[in-house]
């Protein structure tokens, strides 16, 4: 006889898996160009600036998302307050998610905001790291 111990944790997986699903299909209803590139972890929104910059958001999701953020990259990378020097971006809707927030509407306040600063490349960091 199964621990009731084992049967709840099984049902916490997949309430998590069932949560993670849901900000999936939220991204792709506030997104279009969204790329599955692995399955439940990874994906790519592609899209194109108001001044006609190509632009990727890559969205890392943790294995304990929704529970924790997840992780946002823009590719290439831009410069812009909320991107740091090599393209992760720490977005408002990003230092403050939690399980109940929307994904796909936290990706498409991103993209906003690049368009309405008109974003631009960010300089190559040829010498970065070296002394």
């Amino acid at each position: 006889m199964p621990m009731p111990f084992t049967k709840s944790l099984k049902q916490s997986q997949k309430i998590n898996l069932a949560g993670r699903q849901e900000q999936i299909n939220n991204l792709r209803v506030f997104n279009d160009n969204v790329v599955e590139m692995v399955p439940l972890r990874l994906y790519e929104v592609r899209f194109v600036t108001e001044s006609g910059l190509s632009l990727n958001l890559v969205i890392h999701l943790p294995d304990k998302f929704p529970n924790i953020k997840p992780i946002v990259e823009v590719n290439p990378p831009v410069i812009h307050p909320w991107v740091d020097i090599l393209g992760t971006v720490d977005a408002p809707g990003l230092r403050n998610f939690a399980q109940h927030s929307d994904l796909g509407m936290v990706i498409q306040a991103i993209r906003r905001e690049f368009d309405k600063t008109g974003v631009k490349l960010a300089p190559r960091a040829a010498g970065l790291g070296k002394s």
